[in-house]
């Protein structure tokens, strides 16, 4: 299938095992397999979001966008600012943030500067892919979301993150606090879309898109709340905070999926100075990527690394302790 785009194509693939460049020219009849190649290691094509090398192979579900528009782009025009960044591991191949609720991952409509990447160009000298308009940027976090987020300094380093979690070798695990009590474990699974209503939410459905995975298990319960561990196994857009929203156990304070203060009134007048309580300590969505687990593209080593709950947490979970 092909989906025709403002100077950008999207391609859904249904063949395994067939190299990315190799598929791409199959789709691309105007452009030579080096201009192709070209664009690839470019960062200007995406597959399930990451870039990957031409010689990755597909595994048959991907959505593989290609994107023109960048092509002749340089990113000096993104300005270089001393912008404070949390780092919790770095060496000379990638760093790892503690990104902070509130902040812009990357410049965009409307959001020129004060970007986690704003900081990134000011504080390092080299970053992966240096005039793609995303350099160093392997995923990314919503703004109000907090948590762990890789960074790569060198294209090969770059390839080899987009690569895992691309293949869903990388294991990432959230914390999120949600309205009401969700089943003591289970999974959440489909196909995320965009709203026709609003093009700025996903909805979940049965038969097309892009597939989602989600697990997730009760760490506490304080009613009308729960405290989850979340296992996301594919990396998709608001995909948990639209999965939650599907299963009628909203994140706190995220508006857009139904999760704001208003859903107050559908519980009991007893939780009154509770759910009080926890909107006092709370001024974002309660979303936390908390630990992330891949193999060092260098070193080939197995690396763990954690976020530590941040404040406006554990606030609230102390009082999941205190009742």
């Amino acid at each position: 299938m092909i989906k025709k785009m403002k100077n950008q194509k999207e391609f859904h693939s249904t063949i395994k095992n067939i190299r990315l460049d190799h598929f791409l020219n199959q789709k691309l009849d105007d452009l030579s397999r080096s201009q192709i190649q070209k664009l690839i290691l470019n960062g200007l094509v995406r597959v399930d979001d990451f870039i990957v090398k031409p010689s990755y192979k597909l595994k048959g579900k991907e959505i593989i966008l290609v994107d023109f528009n960048n092509q002749y782009k340089d990113n000096e025009t993104i300005l270089k600012q001393d912008i404070p960044l949390d780092i919790i591991y770095e060496d000379e191949h990638l760093i790892a943030l503690n990104k902070k609720p509130g902040i812009i991952v990357h410049p965009g409509a409307g959001n020129k500067d004060g970007t986690i990447l704003n900081g990134l160009l000011y504080r390092f000298k080299y970053l992966s892919y240096p005039k793609s308009e995303r350099p160093g940027l392997v995923h990314r976090l919503d703004k109000f979301t907090s948590g762990v987020m890789l960074v790569a300094k060198t294209d090969k380093v770059h390839h080899s993150l987009g690569e895992q979690f691309a293949s869903r070798s990388i294991k990432k695990e959230y914390r999120a606090i949600v309205w009401g009590r969700t089943n003591s474990f289970g999974d959440i699974k489909g196909y995320l879309t965009r709203s026709k209503k609003n093009r700025k939410k996903f909805v979940l459905n049965d038969n097309y898109g892009k597939y989602s995975f989600t697990e997730y298990k009760i760490i506490k319960f304080l009613e009308p709340f729960t405290y989850l561990k979340l296992r996301p196994l594919t990396g998709r857009t608001h995909q948990l905070r639209v999965h939650l929203s599907e299963i009628g156990h909203p994140i706190l304070m995220d508006d857009t999926y139904g999760g704001s203060i208003n859903i107050s009134k559908s519980f009991h007048q007893k939780n009154k100075l509770i759910i009080d309580e926890v909107f006092k300590n709370l001024d974002r969505y309660a979303l936390h990527a908390y630990k992330i687990k891949f193999m060092h593209p260098i070193s080939k080593l197995m690396i763990e690394l954690k976020a530590p709950i941040p404040n406006d947490f554990k606030k609230i979970i102390n009082l999941f302790d205190e009742k």
